[in-house]
């Protein structure tokens, strides 16, 4: 990713917006916010499981920036059908 994209996404998991979301609806959120739809529970599952493994060995917003970055390479975000 560009250092213009990580700005970004450090900048949204920053925002007063996503913080203010309770750290468990989070994955809803941003399923919510860049595919306007809820997550399936195979997807729900892996992101969960990802945001778990990952920290517990890293800083809670390195986490969701990774997992933000994740979802944004989708080609779900990338194209429309």
């Amino acid at each position: 990713n560009s250092p213009a994209v990580l700005q970004r996404v450090q900048r949204f998991v920053a925002s007063t917006a996503f913080q203010s979301v309770v750290e468990t609806d989070r994955i809803e959120y941003l399923y919510q916010r860049f595919f306007q739809r809820l997550p399936s529970e195979a997807e729900l599952q892996v992101s969960r499981q990802f945001v778990e493994h990952a920290g517990a060995s890293q800083d809670s917003r390195q986490v969701w920036q990774q997992l933000v970055q994740l979802l944004l390479m989708t080609n779900e975000f990338n194209y429309r059908d």
